[in-house]
Formats: structure tokens, C-alpha cells, sequence
């Protein structure tokens, strides 16, 4: 992902649910997070720059969900 790009988040569960598959949040990512141990990244939602670790969260690209309909 490069800065810039429209990306969707998701919570992160080893399962295919319902959760695992809904969008959370949509916003800009900025960077990846590089104080969290696990790693994660900074993504703006609703104006506000916002770190999602990797433990808890999955971060797609919009552009690459939409080839993969």
C-alpha cells in the first residue's frame, strides 16, 4: 500500500464470519505503524490519523477488492 491509497478494515478472526468479513472503517492510508511490535498501520478515518495493529485488524486496498469481484 502507498500513501494516499482508499482502503478498507476489517477485524481481524481466523474464521470466515460475519466479522471477519464486514467493513469496519474506510479511510486514507498514511503509513505503516512502526512503534507497535506486531506492526499495524496509520490509516486517516474521519479526520483523525489512526493506528490499527496487525493483531487486530486487516487492511485491504479498495482497488484490489474491486478486481477481485
Amino acid at each position: 500500500m502507498n500513501k494516499g491509497d482508499l482502503v478498507n478494515l476489517y477485524a481481524y478472526s481466523p474464521h470466515d464470519s460475519d466479522l471477519a468479513n464486514r467493513i469496519i472503517h474506510t479511510g486514507i492510508f498514511l503509513e505503516r505503524d512502526r512503534d507497535e511490535p506486531d506492526g499495524g498501520w496509520v490509516v486517516l478515518v474521519e479526520g483523525i490519523p489512526r493506528v490499527f495493529v496487525r493483531t487486530w485488524w486487516k487492511c485491504k486496498l479498495i482497488n484490489n477488492e474491486q478486481e477481485n469481484v
